[in-house]
């Protein structure tokens, strides 16, 4: 059976939003306030306008671009320091042309969420 946590980043406003079996939360002994850790890959964030559907929408900013020649790596900066990485095929950024300071939010449903903690 899977259930859905509410976890608060670093800053302590931010929330996210994880999907996980009552197993899993168990095993890992999550309680509230215990300090974990959430993964994200890469390639299941996607980056659109306010108001993109998902689970997790984050309003962050382009803070970097590293382009390659099949995927390119968009970092961004969330309001509370913390840092995402985005990956994007070059067709993706030439249809959505980012640059350094871009506001964008960041999506990401919460089955893609992995908590990690130190038990």
């Amino acid at each position: 059976m899977q259930q859905h946590i509410e976890v608060v980043l670093a800053d302590g406003v931010t929330p996210v939003n994880v999907a996980l079996t009552a197993r899993s939360a168990q095993r890992l002994q999550l309680v509230p306030g215990k300090e974990v850790l959430v993964l994200i890959k890469a390639p299941w964030i996607r980056l659109g306008d306010e108001g993109e559907p998902g689970d997790n929408a984050l309003s962050a900013q382009v803070s970097a671009i590293e382009e390659g020649e099949e995927m390119s790596e968009v970092l961004l900066t969330l309001s509370g320091g913390e840092t995402l990485c985005a990956t994007l095929s070059a067709a993706q950024l030439a249809q959505q042309p980012l640059r350094p300071g871009d506001a964008v939010t960041a999506c990401f449903s919460a089955e893609q969420a992995i908590i990690a903690t130190l038990i």
